[in-house]
């Protein structure tokens, strides 16, 4: 078992190094909407680092461009559909 451990950890390491060297801006959000993680890119675009964005919520950095658009976002989410949006 203790092997497998070490298994998952290595992939998570190598996986974390990979998301920090993405050039397009990108936030992990729990289903709050607090942000869990965010790349280089996405702090850049905040102007602040990764680390400042952890915890905040993602509506405070970003203003839906439509009224709808939080809602329809929430429910591609419930549903399980893996959709792109642009705020």
């Amino acid at each position: 078992m203790e092997a497998g451990r070490a298994d998952a950890v290595t992939w998570r390491n190598r996986a974390l190094l990979v998301f920090d060297r993405v050039s397009v801006p990108v936030a992990v959000c729990d289903v709050y909407g607090q942000v869990v993680l965010a790349n280089p890119a996405m702090a850049t675009e905040c102007g602040t680092t990764p680390g400042r964005l952890r915890g905040r919520q993602v509506l405070e950095l970003f203003r839906p461009q439509e009224s709808g658009q939080v809602e329809r976002i929430a429910e591609a989410l419930r549903l399980r559909r893996r959709s792109r949006y642009q705020v």
